[in-house]
């Protein structure tokens, strides 16, 4: 099943060169989930009341061209598989005569909310969605690895505006908080993967760590204690 919505770009979403911003692209993408969660009934009344909910464990997003302030655009979502504890999902994001702006991979998981422990996903939910074709777009690993020493910045305590309803760090605030700590000579393309590992809620302190490579910067958003929230690598 594939669900789709038309929007068009707004100057709340877009950054200082008048393009769709890397966290607008993926918050799209997310809302378009959502879309479609809620209208197949998996809403998130529903989940609560299983004490249920999705979380994610990973993005990849390649953009191929940033559409720019006032475009129209449509953002589109669906479920390419669901097996065992993971469910898969391809995005896409077009222009209405079907230029290709931005498209992505990502894992889901389903969490039992009073043990916080990852459940596997039941027959009800696999009933609800019709897989689709995967996207013809290389699929990345779900871990992102650090590929070496780290330059530790200044810590970062998080804002209470950055807490969605499942109580943590929204997705893309963690690209967004990642996105700051790149260095100012870095240019990234727009190819982003992102491994989600613990939920930080407010009032946390993340410490950023990156580490550059010849044609990729990473960002390890770390507890005090050394674990990782969150781990987002741009290319």
């Amino acid at each position: 099943m594939i669900t789709s919505f038309e929007s068009r770009v707004r100057y709340s979403e877009v950054d200082e060169t008048r393009h769709l911003s890397m966290k607008a692209i993926v918050d799209y993408m997310q809302d378009a989930c959502t879309f479609q969660s809620e209208d197949l009934g998996e809403t998130i009344d529903y989940l609560n009341s299983q004490n249920l909910a999705w979380l994610l464990a990973s993005w990849q997003v390649e953009v191929v061209k940033r559409p720019k302030l006032c475009d129209h655009i449509i953002v589109s979502t669906w479920p390419s598989r669901m097996k065992g504890f993971f469910a898969y999902r391809c995005h896409a994001i077009e222009s209405p005569d079907g230029e290709v702006f931005a498209r992505g991979n990502s894992i889901w998981f389903m969490m039992d909310q009073n043990t916080l422990h990852p459940v596997k996903i039941g027959q009800e939910q696999i009933d609800r969605y019709t897989p689709e074709k995967r996207l013809d777009m290389p699929f990345a690993p779900r871990r992102v690895r650090f590929p070496g020493e780290a330059e530790i910045l200044p810590s970062v305590e998080v804002a209470k505006y950055r807490i969605d309803t499942n109580g943590h760090v929204n997705n893309s605030q963690y690209i967004q908080i990642a996105e700051e700590c790149l260095p100012a000579d870095f240019q990234h393309s727009g190819q982003v993967r992102v491994e989600y590992v613990n939920g930080a809620k407010a009032g946390d302190i993340m410490i950023p760590k990156i580490c550059r490579t010849e044609d990729a910067v990473v960002v390890d958003l770390s507890m005090p204690d050394g674990k990782s929230y969150a781990v987002v690598e741009f290319k």
